[in-house]
């Protein structure tokens, strides 16, 4: 994408995969390069947020998530929860811990669901929040940056130096 593009037109280019979600689907959205490349403004849009027209790919995919969610009302139920994690220095914390002492160096683990056969990574200990709006998912996010790791680089005074994982789970049933 170009820089001249909006972050509405962004999204609108990968909405229909993130949609795919509520059908059931593992959908992963990822931003890459340099540091100061513009990642964390495509994902999360500029800081502090000065409203939704400013939104980033994070954000509004959460809100059409939700809003979806409530056209199906009729013939689904969903539920939502969010899990942050960090990877830094070849380990994975939890950013949500209830304890500041928990959550650090937890371990991905392969599972194979019983009925189906898929395979799916998962990181069992990580703190899972639920959420009913975007709105709770902001705040969710906010607690997680608050805990994660930073220092300098070359490049930029601060820096995470890590990545930060954001893992939305939704589950839906008919009804």
């Amino acid at each position: 994408f170009s820089e001249e593009l909006s972050q509405a037109t962004v999204y609108r280019d990968m909405q229909p995969l993130v949609r795919c979600v509520l059908d059931g689907f593992n959908v992963a959205v990822m931003a890459y390069g340099q540091t100061g490349s513009g990642k964390t403004f495509t994902m999360s849009g500029p800081q502090p947020l000065k409203g939704s027209d400013t939104f980033g790919v994070n954000y509004r995919a959460l809100d059409d998530l939700f809003h979806m969610a409530h056209v199906r009302e009729q013939e689904y139920e969903y539920s939502f929860s969010v899990q942050m994690l960090e990877i830094y220095n070849e380990q994975v914390r939890d950013l949500l811990p209830p304890n500041p002492e928990q959550g650090v160096n937890l371990e991905i683990r392969l599972s194979v669901h019983p009925f189906s056969g898929l395979k799916s990574w998962h990181v069992p200990d990580a703190t899972s929040v639920e959420v009913r709006s975007t709105k709770d998912v902001l705040r969710t996010m906010k607690q997680g940056e608050s805990n994660r790791a930073t220092s300098n680089t070359m490049m930029n005074a601060r820096s995470s130096r890590s990545h930060s994982v954001v893992i939305v789970q939704v589950l839906g049933s008919s009804r």
